[in-house]
């Protein structure tokens, strides 16, 4: 399965009996962050904007194959099981990813913990 909407890209596909999907948030071509200025301080021209859209674009879809492609190439050679690399994308029976349904009852546990030492052990939060 692929797709694109106005506001996303989505990539799927049925692996070990489960839907997973990827998602990736699409760049609006008008955005200003394409109509910035080039290092003459004037304004882009509409097809220096539309070619930097294009290359923001394309590295957007170039990033989303990469990111699928390291996490299947790590299932493939062991370093780690098909649900622990892609558990965060399969898609649950409403419609939402597993990531939607635990996100909001992971963030509070961490918070609750203020003073907890950067670790990696499981039962600890890890700060970043």
């Amino acid at each position: 399965m692929q797709g694109r909407s106005s506001v996303e890209a989505i990539v799927g596909s049925i692996m070990h009996e489960r839907e997973v999907i990827f998602r990736t948030a699409l760049l609006n071509p008008k955005s200003d962050e394409f109509k910035g200025t080039t290092f003459s301080n004037a304004a882009q021209l509409p097809q220096q904007a539309q070619g930097a859209w294009e290359q923001a674009y394309r590295s957007r879809w170039r990033a989303l194959y990469l990111s699928i492609t390291a996490k299947l190439e790590a299932i493939v050679v062991k370093l780690a099981t098909f649900e622990e690399e892609l558990l965060a994308h399969i898609q649950m029976s409403d419609g939402r990813s597993v990531a939607k349904h635990v996100t909001p009852y992971v963030t509070p546990s961490c918070e609750r913990w203020p003073d907890t030492p950067v670790t990696t052990t499981p039962r600890q939060c890890v700060r970043r």
